[in-house]
């Protein structure tokens, strides 16, 4: 979700059986570069983990049937998301997953205290406070 808000609020975020993935964005520093909670991102405690959301390529309605399009916020977490699920579902290992054991093995293969989740903008900062602090990664798993 792109409303800034607790995700808790929202359907089908606030569905246990649900991953639901916050968008994250990379802020510069002069040479520094982090993971940031991005400025439109929902968060709380019904969040799973965030996924890059800034500039990610994603398919697109267009002229050509090969269209794509950068996207960023809620929809390219979406979307990077389900792409690191599928990799994960296609490796042999993993083919016998019910959707239940694809998102707990997102949840465990997600990076731990990667972002700085920055709740100052957040309309209710104790929520984004409770916000897994964890990065969808397709590294650790």
């Amino acid at each position: 979700g792109a409303s800034n808000s607790d995700a808790c609020s929202f359907s089908p975020a606030r569905v246990a059986s649900a991953f639901t993935a916050a968008a994250s964005t990379i802020a510069r520093s002069g040479d520094a570069a982090k993971d940031v909670r991005h400025r439109s991102s929902n968060y709380g405690k019904c969040v799973d983990a965030f996924a890059a959301a800034t500039d990610a390529p994603g398919a697109w309605i267009g002229a050509s049937r090969n269209e794509t399009r950068r996207l960023s916020g809620g929809t390219a977490a979406a979307s990077y998301t389900a792409g690191v699920a599928a990799l994960l579902w296609a490796d042999a290992q993993h083919r016998h997953l019910e959707p239940a054991g694809v998102h707990k093995l997102l949840r465990a293969a997600a990076q731990r205290d990667m972002l700085e989740l920055d709740c100052g903008s957040a309309s209710e900062p104790d929520a984004c406070r409770n916000t897994p602090n964890a990065l969808v990664s397709i590294v650790h798993y």
